[in-house]
């Protein structure tokens, strides 16, 4: 049986560590060029602060997936709380049935609770989540470009 329910970063943060470098392994582009090297203080800061949000999927008290987010003041938008996705990931395994719409329902809810007006998340094009996004209501409203300076 899967669960998600929203976790302190510490509760998380051991299983996460074991689990990032799969997400990283599967996801990245240029592996070559630039390693993972997690900050891990500087989330630690972000908890302290109040700011880091963390969602967990477990299987049996197992962590299988997860949702890392923010919730923060726009300064172009004073007054207004934004919750920011920064990385979320579901082990290949459990990615089958509406697990993915579970965890972003839970955000969603998080976020409401949270004060947040406005959400928001990326999907990587050689891995998309839009048709995910949009059955929940999202709208596509930028497109990111990256270019390598090494």
């Amino acid at each position: 049986m899967l669960t998600i329910a929203q976790e302190s970063w510490t509760q998380i943060l051991p299983e996460l560590q074991g689990i990032i470098v799969q997400h990283w392994e599967e996801i990245a582009l240029s592996k070559d060029k630039i390693k993972l090297r997690v900050n891990w203080d500087t989330y630690s800061q972000f908890d302290a602060k109040g700011i880091l949000k963390c969602l967990s999927v477990r299987d049996h008290g197992k962590l299988v997936g997860y949702f890392i987010g923010f919730v923060v003041e726009n300064p172009h938008y004073m007054g207004y709380k934004l919750g920011q996705t920064d990385v979320y990931y579901i082990l290949p395994y459990y990615r089958k049935g509406r697990i993915g719409l579970r965890l972003f329902q839970a955000v969603e809810k998080m976020f409401r609770a949270e004060g947040c007006v406005k959400m928001v998340t990326a999907t990587k094009l050689h891995f998309d989540h839009s048709n995910l996004f949009e059955h929940l209501g999202w709208n596509r409203v930028e497109v990111t470009y990256t270019k390598e300076l090494i």
